[in-house]
């Protein structure tokens, strides 16, 4: 197997970052904005701006019940490297607070009644 060609200096790398969400159940044609943010692994304390980035995408006329949707941005202008990158959906608002309570596979969550567990408020 013949190894890769070294990057040309010239060509702007960039890490790829794709999303998925759940579209919902059921509503109207929803915006929703996801904020990606990300560390390079090993920056340390005294990070620099290229170690870190925060983007927020934003797709427009979200039809529930179409099944996940999927977001991929291109992040330019960071250090190369292995990276650690968090994906939100942050708006719109009804829906972030529809997400948070639904499990990974978008079924409503069911609260822990465990101590200590999601649905203990402690006393």
């Amino acid at each position: 197997m013949t190894p890769p060609p070294a990057a040309d200096p010239d060509d702007p790398q960039a890490l790829v970052v794709t999303h998925r969400f759940a579209s919902g159940d059921d509503g109207t044609p929803y915006t929703a904005t996801i904020r990606l943010q990300g560390q390079r692994v090993g920056a340390g304390l005294r990070a620099s701006p290229r170690d870190t980035f925060t983007r927020e995408e934003t797709v427009a006329d979200v039809v529930p019940g179409t099944g996940p949707v999927a977001v991929t941005t291109w992040i330019y202008g960071i250090d190369p490297g292995e990276w650690q990158v968090k994906a939100a959906l942050v708006g719109p608002a009804d829906r972030v607070a529809m997400r948070r309570h639904r499990d990974a596979a978008g079924r409503p969550a069911r609260p822990s009644t465990a101590p200590g567990g999601p649905g203990d408020v402690g006393s």
